[in-house]
């Protein structure tokens, strides 16, 4: 009896346990629900992008991530805080579509021996998430003689049909080794970039059937020697660095649905015998020259449509060069941006800017005295950038200047839009130097802007450096009343 009697007490013992278990679970759940509730309320106002739907999540990827993303920005990376973030950037086809990277090595810890870290495994794994998108590559190829330039190249040319823009930049020759075969629905724009004391043959496939092809770069590329096939005819854009003038005008030849063309030319010989009459090319509006010899092309052409000029380095012989071509096109250029030239050689730019009265937009990296001394010197002009200024302007001069010209004072236009902007290093320099009080010359000059402004001038000063002397700056269009 005594055995049975204990028995039925530690069973009745074992139930009030597990009661008291189950009791207790029961809390716990509600605890975690608590727990769970009150980390969503905590992250949803610290941290309110934890609680945005995935959908709303996938597009701010899409915004933020980098056309060409490299290890340091990968869409990985990014969601690697949050396991469910991870799982968005993996199904949003969209952040996968675009790819950018080149060679790289690594250094061994201990030994400091530096290694090459190969990309093509990485690049067979990417283009698969982007679905059936159109695929943006930019690539620098490793030595044409290392395997993993062969090997990247066959994964390329198995997704040619997805190809959308294809920048490859190489040190030695760019060999397919798949042949491409069929349409290349996707594909807008081609880049391909040699090192100009490359060797060896560059192949790409023949391309026949690519009707949205419109832009093509070709730079250190010798068409002599290289396979090339491409729709010429269709082309919008077309840019050649590099390049020997011969084979430029056998591309031109073909090209006439052409709108901006650039060169960058090699040396030139001047014997080189070249008779054929200037190439008439009906559509080009824009025209951009490149460093020395690129002029030489110039008097090959005949481009009735030109509007829109950019050159590197005038020269008063550049000058005379488009000087024939404005005449022997009858166009009549109405923007000019000159980017680099020579300080000393101030007669070549002024030589450019007689050629071309019809002038209304100009973009210099200094402004010149005769746009100062002469207000009758380009007539047709209404807008005046200078750009990543490489000198300090005089504010009292600049004033009279713009003055004249919102005025009529011997310009047959009336100037609407002015913006200046400084080098970086000028303006950090500047920034140290704490100049107080204006002086009552610089003083009227800020009035006489104020009421250019107020007249209806769009006054732009960006990036400029803190208030000295008499020389223009931000700080002084900021203290401008009815400023923007």
């Amino acid at each position: 009896m005594a055995t049975r009697s204990i028995g039925a007490q530690l069973r009745q013992h074992l139930a009030s346990l597990e009661q008291q278990i189950t009791l207790l679970q029961s809390q716990i759940v509600a605890l975690q629900a608590d727990q769970k509730a009150a980390q969503e309320q905590l992250a949803a106002i610290v941290y309110p992008v934890l609680t945005l739907p995935n959908d709303i999540t996938s597009e701010i990827f899409l915004q933020y991530s980098d056309d060409y993303p490299t290890d340091s920005c990968s869409p990985l990376l990014l969601a690697r805080v949050c396991s469910s973030w991870r799982q968005v950037a993996l199904s949003t086809h969209g952040i996968w579509a675009h790819f950018g990277c080149g060679p790289r090595y690594c250094s061994a810890p201990e030994s400091g021996i530096r290694f090459f870290v190969p990309i093509s495994g990485r690049l067979a794994i990417w283009l698969p998430r982007a679905g059936t998108l159109p695929l943006h590559i930019r690539i620098k190829l490793p030595d044409a003689e290392h395997p993993e330039c062969a090997r990247i190249l066959k994964i390329l040319g198995a997704y040619a049909a997805q190809w959308g823009t294809l920048d490859i930049m190489s040190d030695g020759p760019i060999v397919f080794p798949l042949q491409i075969k069929g349409p290349l629905p996707c594909l807008r724009r081609i880049n391909l970039m040699l090192h100009p004391s490359s060797d060896g043959v560059t192949t790409i496939p023949t391309i026949h059937d690519a009707p949205h092809l419109g832009q093509v770069e070709l730079s250190a590329i010798d068409l002599a020697s290289h396979n090339f096939v491409l729709p010429w005819s269709q082309l919008t854009r077309l840019e050649l660095d590099e390049m020997a003038l011969a084979q430029c005008l056998d591309i031109l030849a073909q090209t006439q649905s052409l709108e901006f063309l650039h060169f960058q030319l090699m040396d030139v010989d001047p014997d080189e015998p070249i008779t054929s009459p200037p190439h008439v090319l009906p559509r080009v509006h824009s025209l951009s020259l490149g460093y020395d010899d690129s002029y030489s092309i110039v008097s090959h052409l005949t481009l009735p449509a030109l509007r829109q000029l950019r050159q590197f380095s005038p020269t008063q012989s550049s000058a005379a060069a488009i000087e024939g071509l404005i005449s022997r096109s009858s166009c009549s250029p109405t923007t000019l941006i000159m980017w680099e030239y020579d300080e000393e050689d101030v007669d070549g730019t002024n030589a450019w800017l007689a050629v071309m009265p019809t002038i209304q937009k100009l973009e210099l990296r200094r402004l010149f005295n005769r746009i100062h001394d002469d207000t009758s010197f380009l007539p047709a002009l209404t807008s005046l950038d200078i750009n990543n200024c490489e000198t300090r302007i005089e504010l009292s001069p600049l004033v009279r200047m713009l003055d004249a010209r919102r005025g009529g004072g011997g310009a047959t236009a009336q100037l609407a839009s002015f913006a200046i902007s400084f080098e970086q290093e000028r303006q950090d320099y500047y920034s140290e130097i704490d100049m107080k009080g204006l002086n009552e010359k610089v003083q009227g000059a800020i009035n006489k802007l104020d009421e250019l402004r107020a007249g209806g001038l769009n006054l732009d000063v960006r990036s400029s450096f803190k208030w000295f002397h008499e020389f223009v700056d931000s700080k002084m269009i900021e203290e401008i009343p009815g400023r923007s």
